[in-house]
């Protein structure tokens, strides 16, 4: 992670400690009721983070979905639909490739984890919208209840009651340098976690996290797990493409928030990159750049996030186009399946309209 320079990290932690002190007052506001929040029916689990991105939100919502719909049940997704093109109070619901609820107005949008989603869980419904309790109440009045609504992206969205809220830290730098944004990448600070269900590790390549790390968890009374995630093969978009291993040179694009994380990721299959072409999270690609790379490689290679968000643009592009999937390892503590009997067994005795404490 590239950090601004020491003297202006010094300049921003004043604005870093408002920050900080504004999310614990809104926190307590809500837990207080000053702000209010609203129940969904149904159960409502949050996978979040205390850090601006990078920690895996998507492919562990993912694999709380695929665990949920072998369990028998019907979940839904809501998610903000960060960078999507949606205006402030329009929401739309996606079902596999379709769009089954349009947008109030805006008849094109991009939201590349959502579609990502959607095409990952064909049967599962994504609902996107930047006010998620708007955009529940309008998919309800057209489809049926779901009996789970998972919170994308959720923990620090409170203004929707959750019963679980399983919170990820990158197992390697749970709290980044430490400070809250301006100055860090931290949403809310450490005292926050006291309200997490469970929290799960991620890329832990193996490693439990570090001992001072567990107390602290411990002394919280916070289970925890830890996972890794698997980079597979990387596999082409169109029929009768080559197999990976047989392109001579690559074009590597992406636009991640750690796209150092996905170069270690697929590291081990050797490939000639030739050019490394890298944008911010959820930025739309520079084609002129693309094009000049492609003028002097085999084959382009891109995240499944990215394709979603350039669904169009890869799709016409000449030179064959590959993807890396993404398949999770747990590696410590119990997985999603235990998880769930866990902390749902006392489900029942909880009241849809009584927020959790």
């Amino acid at each position: 992670m590239n950090y601004p320079p020491l003297w202006l990290r010094i300049l921003l932690w004043p604005l870093s400690w408002i920050y900080s002190g504004v999310t614990r007052v809104r926190r307590n506001w809500y837990e207080r009721g000053f702000l209010s929040s609203f129940p969904l029916p149904g159960i409502v689990i949050s996978i979040g983070n205390i850090e601006a991105g990078g920690t895996g939100k998507s492919p562990m919502t993912l694999e709380l979905c695929r665990t949920l719909l072998a369990e028998g049940a019907r979940p839904v997704i809501l998610t903000r639909g960060y960078k999507s093109g949606l205006s402030a109070k329009e929401s739309a619901v996606l079902l596999g490739e379709k769009v089954l609820l349009q947008a109030e107005n805006t008849l094109s949008f991009v939201a590349d984890e959502a579609r990502m989603q959607a095409a990952a869980l064909e049967t599962i419904p994504i609902v996107l919208g930047s006010d998620r309790h708007n955009a529940a109440k309008r998919y309800l009045k057209h489809f049926p209840e779901p009996t789970h609504w998972i919170l994308d992206d959720g923990f620090q969205h409170q203004r929707i009651r959750r019963d679980l809220d399983v919170v990820l830290l990158d197992a390697k730098r749970p709290f980044d340098n430490g400070h809250c944004l301006p100055a860090g990448l931290l949403r809310e600070g450490k005292r926050s976690l006291k309200k997490a269900d469970w929290i799960i590790f991620t890329r832990a390549d193996g490693q439990d996290p570090k001992a001072e790390l567990i107390a602290e968890l411990n002394e919280l009374k916070v289970p925890y797990s830890a996972v890794n995630f698997i980079s597979g093969e990387p596999h082409p978009i169109k029929d009768g493409q080559p197999h990976w291993s047989e392109i001579g040179a690559w074009t590597l694009a992406l636009g991640v928030a750690k796209p150092d994380r996905v170069e270690s990721g697929i590291s081990r299959f050797n490939l000639k990159v030739k050019h490394r072409v890298t944008f911010a999270d959820h930025e739309t690609f520079d084609k002129k750049s693309l094009a000049l790379c492609l003028e002097t490689s085999d084959a382009l290679l891109t995240t499944e996030k990215d394709y979603w968000r350039e669904k169009a643009y890869f799709d016409r592009l000449d030179k064959p186009v590959y993807l890396i999937p993404l398949s999770i390892s747990w590696q410590k503590g119990a997985s999603f399946p235990q998880i769930l009997e866990v902390l749902t067994q006392n489900l029942p005795k909880i009241s849809p309209d009584i927020s959790k404490t």
